[in-house]
């Protein structure tokens, strides 16, 4: 992990140059920077790319193996709307981690097919198990579970679906990589926020009971 943020402290400064060296105007007085920019962004960025997917492949890895709950099998009503809750997080993270182990791999005037199928996949699932929480029924005690979902969960992962369809509809078309780039970086971060809005949420249910 320290290593990641290294790398991804080294892309920003790089990425913070090359956006002053345009947004100033300085290309206009000397466009003899902008290939060596260009070619410092591309290097920057496959460093970051390389390192993170580096972690998430070591993250996957020690993953847990995860229980499939049937709510229906609960007769405590609590317990029964926390089983559906837990249920729609995993399915949630699982669809999330298939459709990365697709985008990561995309490339600049590559083909998008698969990766935009399993965001399409992942959409489908997300709406579905949404779905299932929010019809559920929870009690005064399980209330601000349901709030923590819909307010900051559901949000995050609204934020990701927005930045995926951006992506989809406009990287085809990018201009060049680095537009290209702007557009992938968007969906990696937000997948990041969707996922630590998952680890927030799930630490919470973990330590519901039933008393």
């Amino acid at each position: 992990l320290k290593g990641l943020l290294k790398v991804m402290e080294d892309y920003q400064a790089v990425a913070a140059k090359v956006s002053a060296y345009y947004s100033n105007g300085d290309f206009k007085k000397d466009l003899s920077s902008a290939a060596p920019y260009d070619e410092d962004m591309k290097a920057a960025y496959e460093k970051y790319k390389t390192a993170f997917d580096k972690f998430a492949a070591s993250v996957k890895k020690y993953k847990p193996k995860r229980e499939v709950r049937d709510p229906n099998s609960y007769s405590n009503p609590d317990e029964r709307s926390v089983a559906i809750l837990m249920n729609s997080y995993e399915n949630t993270l699982d669809a999330a981690e298939e459709f990365y182990g697709a985008f990561n791999t995309v490339e600049y005037k590559g083909d998008l097919s698969k990766a935009k199928e399993q965001f399409a996949g992942f959409e489908t699932k997300f709406k579905e198990d949404k779905n299932s929480v929010l019809s559920a029924e929870f009690s005064d005690k399980t209330k601000y579970m349901k709030y923590s979902y819909e307010d900051y969960f559901v949000k995050m992962t609204n934020m990701f679906l927005d930045a995926g369809k951006k992506f989809f509809d406009e990287a085809p078309n990018a201009k060049n990589v680095n537009e290209f780039n702007t557009l992938y970086d968007a969906v990696v971060n937000n997948y990041n926020y969707m996922i630590t809005a998952y680890n927030s949420n799930i630490n919470v249910v973990n330590t519901f009971r039933v008393y």
